[in-house]
């Protein structure tokens, strides 16, 4: 086992209550970067708007927004990937999101409010739709580690031939290979796999919901300093019960396993309850607590409690703001060190600044475990993105992130590694020729600045993309 400076382990999305910005954005058919045929800017302006109202939640409850967020189950790399992974695809289950829109007063059909269009694909078998989607990109990064301290430069060819499964309207399969080859003899070519089902039903003022995830990966990540076998395994069990027009109950289940070639792995289970209070049409406020307990493979085991509030505030009809923080009281139990009290947060602030400009802010601070034994890390991340359409078949999008990690030791005469600054830039021009095609010029800077010897390196990358999606 070595000992390199840990890595964070981000807890499972199910009790941090925030779901992506991508993959809602993907959640429609009709995103502000990717136009649909005729009349697609007229389409996309209401499809980016639904998109900002969807992720407050419910203006009624809160209930559907976080049953979404619950629903999106992490699946992939723990670390930071060095290498632009390619563009998410929502897995919302098309009754979920046509119960969205009716919730917020939006009347939509099944194939207005997912994109799916339900018996006109192609591929239809009775209740069973598929949808395939392509991607390809070809770049050149420098500044990759194969091994810490060895920095090396590469072309990269990536192939994702993605297949989306819609059984019926309340449950959807997507699985997803992604094949990487290296030109540079010091990687090594990987074949990665991205799994998830997911399903939603609902009776009276209940909801319910179920994601199961598997994810493989093998590339190569800021935290390690090399190419990292990895792989996951999430479930999420959910429900949301509504007492009445102003209060509504969460209750989520969660379990996360994780596993790392020649680094440590772990299991995580993990719980976490909101009572949701709505002031007025556009405010919603709960207070939850949740628990959960990580058994790793070498070192100390621990569990830990959260205590968090929340406000979800649609401020306009175009401005969208979420946010969650709390505590968190974790304990090591061996080891004999004292426990650790956290602040823990996320934020998502979305907006349409224009009809053919969005912004979206996020922020995130978290404690976990670490790939390494005896240690746990204090993460904090910081991201903004800006997406502009200049006409309509053309877009321009930029986004930077900076994140900070620290490590705190798990076992008395440990010594804790001593932490990392990862800042990251990246833009990416975006032309649609036909309808359903998008091809697309991207630049990444990355720079990662580390206390240990070896894991610090600048990376620039530059690539051509092409994607089709059914």
């Amino acid at each position: 086992m070595t000992t390199a400076p840990a890595a964070s382990l981000r807890a499972p999305t199910s009790i941090r209550t925030v779901t992506s910005p991508l993959t809602l954005r993907r959640a429609l058919s009709l995103p502000l970067s990717s136009p649909a045929g005729e009349g697609w800017e007229e389409e996309a302006d209401s499809a980016a708007k639904l998109a900002v109202l969807r992720k407050v939640g419910s203006v009624r409850t809160m209930r559907t927004g976080l049953l979404l967020g619950f629903l999106v189950c992490g699946i992939g790399a723990r670390g930071q990937s060095v290498l632009t992974p390619p563009p998410p695809v929502s897995v919302t289950p098309p009754a979920l999101a046509e119960f969205q829109s009716s919730e917020l007063g939006v009347v939509q059909r099944v194939e207005e409010s997912t994109g799916i269009p339900l018996g006109t694909l192609p591929f239809q078998w009775g209740p069973v739709n598929l949808r395939p989607q392509l991607f390809y990109s070809l770049s050149y990064a420098s500044g990759l580690l194969s091994t810490p301290g060895a920095p090396a430069s590469s072309i990269v060819n990536q192939f994702s031939p993605g297949m989306l499964f819609t059984i019926g309207s309340h449950w959807t399969i997507d699985y997803t290979p992604t094949w990487r080859w290296y030109s540079s003899s010091q990687f090594h070519d990987s074949l990665d796999h991205s799994l998830a089902l997911n399903g939603w039903s609902a009776y009276e003022d209940w909801t319910f919901g179920l994601s199961q995830t598997y994810g493989r990966s093998s590339g190569s990540l800021a935290q390690t300093g090399t190419q990292t076998e990895q792989e996951s395994f999430g479930t999420a069990l959910n429900s949301s019960y509504r007492f009445n027009s102003k209060v509504s109950l969460d209750l989520s289940l969660s379990q996360n396993l994780q596993s790392a070639d020649q680094f440590q792995g772990y299991r995580q289970w993990s719980t976490m309850e909101f009572l949701n209070y709505q002031f007025w049409p556009r405010f919603t406020a709960g207070l939850g607590v949740g628990a959960g307990y990580v058994d790793v493979d070498v070192g100390a085991n621990m569990a830990f409690e959260q205590f968090q509030g929340r406000i979800s505030w649609l401020a306009t009809g175009k401005t969208s703001l979420v946010f969650h923080g709390g505590l968190e009281y974790r304990q090591f139990l061996s080891g004999g060190v004292n426990p650790i009290l956290n602040p823990i947060f996320g934020l998502s602030l979305q907006t349409l600044l224009a009809k053919k400009t969005s912004l979206s802010i996020g922020a995130d601070r978290g404690v976990s475990a670490s790939y390494f034994a005896n240690q746990a890390s204090e993460s904090t991340t910081v991201s903004v993105s800006l997406s502009q359409g200049i006409t309509s078949r053309l877009n321009f999008g930029v986004s930077g992130s900076y994140g900070t990690t620290s490590y705190s030791s798990s076992a008395l005469g440990v010594a804790a590694s001593g932490g990392y600054d990862y800042i990251s830039l990246s833009t990416r021009l975006s032309y649609y020729p036909i309808k359903r095609v998008t091809v697309s010029a991207t630049y990444q800077f990355s720079n990662n600045s580390s206390s240990q010897p070896g894991l610090s390196f600048q990376s620039n990358q530059i690539g051509l993309e092409l994607s089709y999606n059914f």
